[in-house]
């Protein structure tokens, strides 16, 4: 994929001079093992650097005066030295760093590690018990991803579709997401895994894949584990604004679909032109006024309640009960009350009374008002209109730096990233071979027109760290994010035969919002005696996801009706005769569904860390914590659909207007109306809670060797239920939970599961060679993990499907699903910052869940089988000629599940649904740093 964009940076900053003296080296300890992570900074400034897993530094001396330099780690004794360089010259000053014993008092950290860079991220993953991948900032700035969906399909074994990834071949069931170590609610009604594209990567600074299991980290992933970390605070004032104009040759400047607008879309979310109250809607009353409506309206109703009559039903049952009130009317003599003639008579006397007659205006007119007022205020917005536009666009801002409050560090950051953009698609075209129906003759249909996707989105990071003290750190992080996207299309299907073209036309949109709301607290505490660390995290997350207004309508025109059908890979005809109108089919009327969803998690946890060895080049330690999660999720649907005049398979001529017949004029009068679907399975609410507790040994047997693992326990709850039955508070097994869904009935019960799960992991790590300028690390893994079945999944809910255009129904006795993870990888580190690697995994799967459709619409199943994956990795990145650097990687995987057949009932192995054979991503970038810029070529 090649992308041009155009980007106007404007930057305040302060360059230094253009030659450097530069001081290197290496620091070790006195056992010769190296030193990661010591600072070396220039005394009474903030210049410094950090030795890298080799014990590598680098440090440059802003001029040629003479300076002291601190060299220091946490148990090791301080050490100045004092330099003069020269501008140019490049000293070499290697260092042996002693232990110190005695209590640490007044240890502070002097230089901050900046999380955005490629060397933290290394170090990271060097230094992990866990086979783990990473995307830094700064890697993301040479490729110019603006989401984190993007950032990530540069990972080995990541492929993305539609803002969802799936690493390793596993789809969203088995990856979870978390920011900051917090996990966020999906916002979604199909999926397990939240879309990556609500992230902006300018709130980033970096992205951590980890790809083997730990006890420390929640155990209801395989896949993957992926942990977005938001911009930390800098070390010293950072003001920075970036603007974007990308220009794409499918939308700019072309005249593309878009429709009505609330004024709050550019914020990427709207004020309620779309939506409105469901609880005001009225249902069309499609009978006919009847006698006993107007005598009851004319005043008769006691009088009938007196006899017994208190129905329709009962009223017109008998010509006598009319005949009772032309006598109370005193039109009817009781004596002539079964006289032909009187009666005849009697009620031609009743009828035209002026009375009666005013009487009956009144009552039609205000019959159906309400309904026919609902009506005529929705808006019949159906066709698209088309507006040229110009360009894709983007705002980034980012302000940052410390202070001191009381006399401790505060350190501060906000960033802001908002874009707007149109994805379009102009003359798109595919061809089918369609049998038809009636005579199962094939014939050529051509599918063209527009797609149009309308994007505006902002979000935002605000991060407070306050230092207490050298031993207590705390954290607050607030980040919200808006989403709103409008998806148009406009789509023709044409039959190409010997006679004519017959055509088929449709429009639909869908505008979509989306919301997230994070709130995270974070602080770190050590004891200094035994230099035991206790973290402490909790994090909030608000959310809503809601599809307003979605509407589709198809008619055809000089012919035959055609519809997409997911029963077969072909589409469905229905035959009509040629005779030059617009047609559509009774039975697929114009509709409209709003659906929402909302969701709310808290997740928390307490880890504490003791170490059992003072000496860190062999480190021991222990760690345990528990952890507590709950969810809340509330979905709510209502579909409409257009009846009257649509409802009578119409036809219309070619030179009237559809317009017409879609205006609220038709729906002020009640000639067209809208019915509602109100299922109980339209609406449900699912809880769950889950407590976690573990420990774990994490230890460093010799220079070489080590092994990490422990157990991890899991405790769930959940509860799903309709909302009406869970608001009530009706009992399972009760005869009211047999619900009506259109034609059929279904028992809906509640889902009430507690699980408890023992999951053990171990990581191994062996370094087999250790040298200066090259490291070979072998590392092995065993695992077990779990999936849990979504609270969708376990509702009885039962809902149309806008996109689908399919029943979703879910399945209450849904399995877990059990995972046992198989994991080996092979990594070189250059002290030129290249590296290679290659790994293979295996995973066996019990309990797979399947979305397939069944004799009742679309749910998920359990595999009967055991499910495999089995894949080989390979990843490196080299630099060359200076300033061109080339990474990439290839993962190639086979899956194999096995499905339950209905049709020919037999179990048959398949793929993995959405599995790659391979994925290959490779990218080339030039990076002249004097000069400040970047290219980038992608494959």
């Amino acid at each position: 994929m090649f992308r041009f964009s155009l980007v106007i940076a404007f930057f305040l900053f302060f360059c230094g001079v253009f030659a450097q003296g530069v001081l290197r080296g290496k620091i070790t300890d006195d056992n010769g093992e190296e030193l990661i992570g010591a600072t070396v900074v220039l005394k009474g400034t903030s210049i410094g650097a950090s030795s890298d897993f080799n014990g590598s530094y680098s440090l440059k001396f802003p001029d040629d005066k003479s300076y002291t330099v601190v060299f220091s780690y946490i148990s090791y004794k301080t050490v100045e030295l004092a330099f003069s360089l020269k501008k140019g010259e490049t000293k070499i000053q290697n260092l042996i760093m002693q232990s110190d014993d005695k209590v640490l008092e007044g240890v502070e950290v002097v230089f901050k590690v900046d999380k955005a860079k490629d060397d933290y991220m290394n170090l990271k993953a060097k230094s992990s018990a866990m086979t783990m991948s990473f995307i830094s900032k700064e890697t993301i700035s040479k490729t110019g991803d603006s989401q984190v969906e993007d950032a990530m399909k540069r990972v080995t074994g990541v492929s993305s579709y539609g803002g969802f990834i799936s690493v390793r071949g596993l789809a969203d069931r088995y990856i979870k997401t978390t920011i900051n170590g917090g996990t966020i609610p999906t916002l979604d009604p199909f999926t397990n895994n939240i879309k990556l594209d609500i992230i902006p990567t300018a709130l980033i600074d970096n992205i951590s894949i980890n790809k083997t299991m730990s006890p420390d980290l929640p155990a209801d992933w395989a896949g993957s584990y992926v942990s977005i970390q938001t911009k930390d605070y800098p070390e010293k004032l950072v003001l920075n604004y970036k603007a974007t104009l990308a220009y794409n040759s499918q939308s700019s400047f072309q005249d593309l679909l878009t429709t009505d607008k609330s004024p709050t879309d550019w914020l990427g979310f709207d004020n309620s032109m779309r939506d409105f109250d469901h609880e005001q809607f009225v249902q069309f009353d499609t009978r006919q006024l009847n006698d006993y409506d107007k005598v009851v309206a004319l005043g008769y109703g006691n009088f009938l309640e007196e006899k017994g009559i208190n129905s329709a039903n009962t009223f017109l049952s008998s010509p006598l009960f009319y005949n009772m009130v032309l006598v109370d009317a005193g039109y009817l003599s009781p004596s002539m009350i079964e006289n032909t003639d009187a009666v005849k008579k009697a009620d031609e006397q009743f009828r035209t009374s002026e009375k009666y007659i005013s009487t009956v205006e009144q009552l039609e007119k205000d019959f159906n008002k309400e309904a026919k007022s609902f009506n005529a205020n929705v808006p019949d917005n159906w066709f698209p209109t088309k507006k040229k536009h110009y360009f894709d666009h983007s705002h980034e801002l980012a302000f940052g730096n410390q202070t001191k409050l009381f006399g401790k560090t505060l350190g501060f950051i906000f960033g802001l990233r908002y874009s707007a953009a149109n994805k379009a698609i102009l003359n798109d075209t595919s061809y089918k071979n369609v049998q038809f129906t009636e005579n199962g003759v094939f014939q050529n249909v051509k599918y063209f027109g527009d797609k149009n996707d309308i994007s505006n989105q902002w979000g935002s990071v605000l991060n407070l760290s306050y230092q207490l003290s050298p031993y207590n750190s705390f954290s607050l992080i607030f980040m919200p994010s808006f989403s709103g996207n409008s998806f148009l299309t406009e789509r023709k299907i044409k039959y190409i035969t010997d006679k004519e073209f017959d055509e088929t036309i449709g429009t639909a949109f869908d505008y979509k919002e989306r919301k997230i709301m994070v709130y995270q607290y974070q602080s770190t505490h050590i004891f200094p005696r035994s230099m035991s660390k206790i973290d402490i995290n909790a994090s909030y997350t608000d959310g809503s996801s809601n599809n307003l207004d979605s509407r589709s309508f198809e008619y055809g025109s000089e012919g035959y009706y055609v519809k997409d059908s997911v029963l077969s890979e072909g589409v469905y005809v229905e035959d009509s005769v040629f005779n030059g109108n617009y047609r559509w089919n009774a039975n697929y009327r114009p509709e409209r569904q709003w659906r929402y969803l909302y969701e709310r998690c808290f997740d928390s946890r307490i880890d504490l860390e003791i170490p059992l060895s003072k000496n860190i080049a062999l480190s021991k330690k222990i760690k345990a914590g528990i952890a507590y999660r709950y969810n809340y999720r509330q979905a709510d649907q209502y579909l409409y659909e257009i009846s009257g005049f649509f409802g009578q398979a119409p036809t219309l001529p070619l030179n009237e207007s559809l317009d017409s017949i879609l205006s609220s004029t038709l729906f002020s009068n009640g000639v067209n109306y809208y019915e509602r679907y109100d299922y109980l399975t339209n609406n449900s609410i699912g809880e769950q809670e889950i407590a976690a507790a573990y420990t774990m040994l994490d230890l460093n047997m010799t220079k070489r060797f080590r092994i990490s693992g422990g157990l991890r326990i899991e405790y769930s709850n959940v509860h799903t239920d309709l909302s009406a039955f869970y608001k009530t508070g009706v009992p399972a097994n009760m005869q009211i939970r047999n619900v009506v869904v259109g034609d059929q009935l279904f028992f809906c019960n509640p889902t009430l599961r507690d699980t408890l799960c023992f999951l053990p992991s171990v990581n191994l790590v062996y370094k087999l060679v250790t040298k200066d300028k090259f490291a070979l690390v072998s590392r092995g893994s065993y695992s077990k993990s779990l999936a849990r079945p979504s609270l969708r999944e376990l509702s009885a809910s039962r809902t149309w499907d806008f996109n689908l255009d399919m029943n979703v129904a879910g399945e209450p006795d849904l399995k877990d699903v059990f995972i046992h993870n198989f994991d080996f990888r092979l990594e070189s580190f250059f002290k030129n910052k290249d590296n290679v690697a290659i790994g293979l995994f295996y995973k066996s799967i019990t309990n797979h869940i399947v979305f397939k459709l069944t004799e009742n619409g679309f749910s998920w199943v359990n595999s009967p089988g055991l499910g495999t994956v089995a894949g080989l990795e390979f990843e490196g990145k080299k630099s060359f000629l200076k300033y061109f650097e080339l990474f990439g990687n290839l993962t190639l995987m086979k899956s194999k599940i096995e499905i339950e057949n209905l049709v020919y009932q037999r179990v048959e192995e398949k793929d993995m649904h959405g599995q790659a054979p391979y994925i290959v991503n490779v990218t080339l970038s030039f990076i002249p740093e004097k000069l400040g810029l970047n290219a980038s070529f992608e494959l």
